[in-house]
């Protein structure tokens, strides 16, 4: 099942799924620079599972985009990754000095339920 992306219609997701996540950066652009954002996009994303209840069953860090297998407990898809997005592009802009998006659009989200 294909799901749009989650600022459209099925932003909630599904309680009890498990999803292919994709998310790549504005441009093309790198959105893991050095060793220290790939650690700070971790740091957040442990923190975002634990705030939003969310199990992470594996995750790939790529130089311009990243890919997460999770499963959400909640129907809480779009909140989840709208707080990971927004917290990791306000590091990414203040820490090099950047403006304007760093993401190229929306998180893709493909739903296995």
């Amino acid at each position: 099942m294909r799901l749009p992306r989650y600022g459209e219609t099925f932003a909630a997701g599904f309680e009890g799924s498990l999803y292919h996540l994709t998310g790549r950066g504005n441009a093309r652009q790198r959105i893991f620079a050095d060793q220290k954002d790939c650690a700070k996009f971790v740091q957040l994303l442990r923190e975002s599972l634990q705030r939003y209840d969310v199990a992470l069953h594996g995750y790939v860090l790529m130089g311009n985009h990243y890919h997460l297998i999770a499963e959400t407990r909640r129907a809480n898809l779009g909140r989840w990754m709208h707080w990971l997005t927004t917290a990791y592009s306000v590091y990414f802009n203040r820490h090099h000095r950047q403006l304007g998006h760093l993401f190229k659009e929306d998180t893709r989200a493909s739903c296995n339920r």
